[in-house]
């Protein structure tokens, strides 16, 4: 449940969303894409609010944690099929080869392993030029190699404008990319800011133990919030 979340996130903006398992993260997430809709507050899309909408959903990309799809479709059947459902998937060949699935391409989806699966989920999020990626735990099953493409590819994305909200419990991967960070605690904002003023103010050498200081010494709700925010672009605001 998230109380009191008010998170404004800035265009052309990797944010990483970091926090233990159940403090919220996948609930933010699925506020925004409209799959749980808040019992107070409001989400808005520059400046609109899209509660009760879902055409704005087509302005966005978006990777599941839990991804569950028939066992029996081959990978070929199951990238047309999301492709056929939106008409601009311009970029499914050229993440098909990113993303090395050309030897599972007419293999069954039960027969992948699940880092396999997460590539296939991958192609499925990238495929589209969309303006906001939404991705929740993008690094699961991920091999080292797969690891850095998918960083050079967000990387990539972020330089020609898209804005990038994205969980992960890989703190190396969150402390390399991360423009911004949220921290969530029991469904509050435990923190935001830079990854660096976070490190700072904890003497931490790195994000890890920014992260164990933080749990360790259970502090309260305390809230670090940087000057420079930058432009509204999407407000996630739940009272």
């Amino acid at each position: 449940m998230l109380q009191k979340v008010n998170l404004t996130f800035a265009p052309s903006t990797i944010t990483v969303v970091l926090g233990p398992n159940g403090c919220g993260k996948t609930t933010m997430i699925k506020s925004i894409m409209g799959m749980v809709i808040p019992d107070d507050g409001d989400i808005l899309l520059n400046g609109q609010s899209v509660l009760g909408s879902s055409e704005y959903r087509r302005e966005i990309s978006y990777l599941p944690q839990h991804a569950d799809f028939p066992a029996n479709l081959k990978v070929s059947e199951l990238v047309s099929m999301m492709s056929d459902l939106r008409s601009d998937a311009d970029l499914r060949n050229e993440m098909v080869e990113y993303f090395s699935l050309d030897d599972f391409w007419h293999k069954p989806i039960r027969a992948l392993s699940g880092g396999m699966l997460q590539k296939v989920n991958l192609v499925l999020a990238f495929m589209h030029k969309d303006q906001y990626l939404i991705l929740d735990e993008p690094t699961a099953g991920l091999d080292p190699l797969t690891l850095q493409k998918l960083k050079i590819l967000i990387k990539k994305r972020q330089q020609n404008g898209t804005s990038v909200i994205l969980t992960t419990h890989i703190m190396s991967f969150a402390e390399e990319i991360a423009d911004r960070m949220v921290y969530l605690w029991n469904g509050r904002v435990f923190y935001e800011g830079t990854v660096s003023s976070l490190k700072q103010r904890l003497e931490a050498s790195s994000l890890e133990q920014a992260m164990a200081a933080l749990m360790h010494e259970k502090m309260d709700l305390l809230k670090y919030d940087d000057e420079e925010q930058g432009a509204r672009l999407v407000r996630l605001k739940v009272d």
